[in-house]
């Protein structure tokens, strides 16, 4: 288990720079950025460049700040995903809900 970094930068859009695991172990950390990005109801990008791992509560997290930010017309973004987080993506077909583009 690697502990996750987060650094965050509140400007135009709320955004999350990531390095590290996502997981059972460490999401509550990761929850209370996100619930913040939610309250002050800006774009949140999420950059996953040094992101190693990813599981299904990293996933769900996830899914549910896409389902908190949609009603208010606002979107999380994950950029910078590779490897074995990005193929998570992929397989859950979730790489448009998070604007990914392609590989």
């Amino acid at each position: 288990m690697q502990k996750l970094i987060m650094e965050v930068n509140n400007s135009d859009a709320y955004e999350i720079y990531l390095n590290g695991e996502i997981d059972l172990n460490n999401i509550q950390e990761m929850e209370k950025a996100l619930d913040e990005g939610v309250k002050l109801c800006k774009n949140i990008i999420i950059d996953m460049k040094d992101v190693r791992f990813i599981d299904s509560t990293g996933i769900g997290l996830l899914v549910k700040t896409y389902k908190s930010l949609k009603p208010e017309g606002k979107a999380i973004e994950i950029k910078n995903a590779t490897g074995n987080v990005r193929k998570v993506f992929k397989i859950t077909c979730l790489e448009d809900v998070f604007n990914m583009g392609v590989d």
